[in-house]
């Protein structure tokens, strides 16, 4: 677990930038106990929201994280711990590959949104 939270720091470094200056804004407006609360009420949310679309479709809808993508990457539940790509983008790619008409499509854009991913390309058009 050790591993996969540095592999995460190491490879997502805006992510925690952004997150500490969220914190200190946050903190700064609301103040530190109110944030040391809402913080991890918020995530906690937020995960059992992305926990629960991943086994169930609900409520964002049916997906799956590839498990190429995420190679390294602390996951609880299946769950990143630090999710990278927006909302939005996944749904981007979701539809690109779902609109392919054949199964033979599907499975390359599949392939190719592991290379676009990889590479940080955040949407595949």
């Amino acid at each position: 677990m050790i591993g996969e939270l540095l592999h995460s720091v190491v490879h997502r470094p805006y992510t925690f930038l952004l997150f500490f200056a969220y914190l200190l804004v946050a903190a700064r407006r609301l103040g530190w106990k109110r944030v040391l609360v809402m913080t991890p009420a918020g995530y906690l949310i937020a995960w059992a929201s992305e926990c629960c679309s991943i086994n169930t479709g609900f409520p964002y809808g049916p997906y799956r994280y590839l498990d190429e993508g995420l190679r390294g990457e602390l996951r609880v539940l299946g769950v990143p711990f630090f999710d990278s790509l927006s909302y939005t983008h996944q749904r981007e790619y979701v539809r690109w590959i779902e609109e392919a008409k054949r199964a033979e499509t599907r499975q390359r854009r599949v392939a190719k949104a592991v290379e676009l991913l990889r590479a940080g390309i955040k949407t595949p058009d």
